[in-house]
């Protein structure tokens, strides 16, 4: 990443950022030990020959959720998990 012109910033958190924005990246592997949530049930979207997967709202609330129980978050991004938990049950509700 840093070869690309990325800078990290967030070691634990595998946050690299590079012109203001903030890019970080997990292993989708542990998904369903982490959050309970099966690869087979994202869906994968193709944007102009790019595949790639994209979480729904729901499984986005079970990420946040799972990541806000861990220590290093409680203590280093409790408040952005917290806004973006209460972000995503807005953006739920409004789709209902």
């Amino acid at each position: 990443m840093e070869s690309h012109g990325y800078t990290l910033i967030d070691e634990h958190e595998h946050t690299f950022c590079k012109d203001g924005v903030d890019y970080s990246y997990a292993s989708i592997d542990g998904l369903k030990e982490f959050a309970d949530i099966d690869i087979c049930d994202i869906e994968i979207r193709n944007l102009l020959g790019t595949k790639f997967m994209l979480l729904s709202l729901e499984q986005y609330l079970k990420v946040y959720q799972k990541s806000s129980q861990d220590g290093y978050r409680m203590n280093v991004k409790e408040k952005q998990d917290n806004q973006k938990i209460e972000f995503i049950k807005q953006k739920m509700n409004c789709a209902k």
